[in-house]
């Protein structure tokens, strides 16, 4: 957080509610919720490029570890149809506004 504003590996995180307090706070992402985005995806979606370091088949999902700038590591699940990503490939992930959750110091939603 800075200047009222969130951000993730430098880039500034759109959020679906205005940030309500101030002081430290963190970003929750949840795996499911990231996306793989193609250069057609919608304009709406928070983008974050990286590389895939690791890729985990699990039977119906592919957890997949993102390395992004200042090596911030973030898992992804996506599904596993279709074709699987390999490491060393580069990536943007998509994060809608509405999946970005905010929580305070101690971890209760802010």
């Amino acid at each position: 957080m800075r200047d009222g504003a969130c951000f993730l590996a430098g880039q500034p995180i759109l959020l679906a509610q205005p940030l309500a307090g101030r002081g430290p706070a963190l970003l929750m992402l949840r795996p499911e919720r990231l996306r793989l985005l193609s250069a057609d995806s919608a304009a709406t979606m928070n983008r974050l490029a990286g590389h895939i370091t690791g890729v985990v088949y699990q039977g119906d999902s592919i957890l997949l570890q993102i390395a992004l700038r200042g090596g911030i590591m973030v898992p992804v699940r996506i599904a596993s149809t279709g074709t699987i990503p390999t490491v060393g490939e580069t990536v943007t992930l998509g994060l809608a506004p509405e999946d970005a959750f905010i929580l305070d110091a101690e971890g209760a939603a802010a």
